[in-house]
């Protein structure tokens, strides 16, 4: 808290179907994430929509944890 206090920080929160819609929507672009990142990204849906992150701002979300679908046709 110190450091968010002391950094001009935000936090945010996600609940369980927020995660979990921004989740299956970017699974739905076959890029599989895990839910952990399902988390950050709705926050960050959340965050654009209540502009605090700006139509021009540019966001990084980093996914460290990461699969890939195969498709067997």
């Amino acid at each position: 808290m110190y450091v968010l206090k002391n950094s001009s920080g935000i936090m945010e929160e996600a609940m369980e179907e927020e995660l979990m819609d921004a989740t299956a929507q970017t699974n739905s672009t076959r890029m599989f994430i895990y839910p952990h990142t399902g988390v950050a990204l709705a926050t960050l849906i959340k965050l654009r929509k209540s502009g605090v992150i700006g139509a021009s701002d540019q966001i990084v979300v980093v996914s460290i944890a990461h699969g890939s679908i195969h498709y067997l046709w």
